[in-house]
Parts: C-alpha cells; structure tokens; sequence
C-alpha cells in the first residue's frame, strides 16, 4: 500500500464519521496543513501516530493493512506466535538445520563462490 493509498483509506474513514482534518490534526499534534500532507501521501506517518489514528477512527491496527497481500514469511510468523514456547527451540533448530543444508548445498552445486561467503 502506498502512503497516497494510505491516505485514500483514512479521508474515507475521517469522511464517514463525519471528522474534519483539524480535529484529527490536534489529536495527532500537528497543523491542519502538515495533516492535509498525510492524507495527500507526502508525508509519512509515524508508528505514534497511526496508534492515535487507530483510537480516533475506531479501527484496529490491522485496518491500515487490510490489502497488503501476505508472504510465505508472514505465514511462517504466525505459526511462530502461535506454537507453544516449550515448541520453539525444537522448531528452531529444525528450520537451522534446514537452512545450513540449504547452504552446503548451494556451495556444493556452484551456486556461490568462496568469495561470496566473505
């Protein structure tokens, strides 16, 4: 999502409940005209300030990412977050085991250098 987009998502939010840019602009301690910035995607927002947008919009935090698509990564996170923590060290030593495999095998086909390695 780009922060125009961004912007796009939080005038329609602002709009729908009927706010004004200066009333949010005080919330976030700042000028209509800085604010008026953010919305155009300009500027962008701190991680404090998206927390405050959360609470005047009554949305969660998600709500600022609902159409970011997600990775394989973020799938591997959150099998993470959700395994129990007696799981974790096994679970890490498995993926290491996995990865150093993955790397004497790339070495050993040619697909790095000795100078890579440095």
């Amino acid at each position: 999502m780009t922060n125009l987009e961004l912007g796009e998502k939080i005038i329609a939010r602002r709009t729908e409940l009927g706010m004004s840019q200066a009333h949010i602009a005080r919330a976030l301690k700042t000028s209509a005209q800085n604010y008026g910035q953010y919305e155009k995607g300009e500027r962008d927002f701190t991680v404090t300030q998206i927390k405050t947008l959360c609470v005047i919009l009554g949305v969660k935090w998600s709500w600022f990412f609902d159409d970011v698509e997600y990775t394989d990564d973020d799938e591997i996170i959150t099998y993470w977050r959700g395994m129990p923590q007696q799981l974790q060290p096994a679970a890490k030593s498995v993926l290491k085991t996995m990865y150093d495999q993955q790397d004497r095998s790339e070495i050993t086909h040619g697909k790095r250098t000795r100078d890579d390695q440095d």
